[in-house]
């Protein structure tokens, strides 16, 4: 199971809430960027929209990429 912010892709196999059924489902297979930077989940399959976040959904997209980074 993967999950991509910003282009890098994250191996999320380790963490059972990203499987079916999981909190995190929604996530597994996605680029989850836009929906992290936004906060709005619904966002997972919208393409292109990195270009339209502001300052402050980038800041949290980017801290986002930090967790990830750490932890997978």
């Amino acid at each position: 199971m993967w999950v991509a912010l910003k282009g890098v892709v994250y191996d999320v196999t380790s963490n059972e809430l990203y499987r079916a059924g999981g909190a995190y489902s929604r996530f597994g297979g996605k680029d989850a960027s836009v929906a992290l930077g936004t906060m709005q989940f619904d966002d997972l399959d919208r393409r292109g929209w990195l270009k339209t976040l502001n300052a402050e959904q980038l800041e949290c997209m980017d801290e986002w990429v930090v967790f990830y980074k750490e932890r997978y």
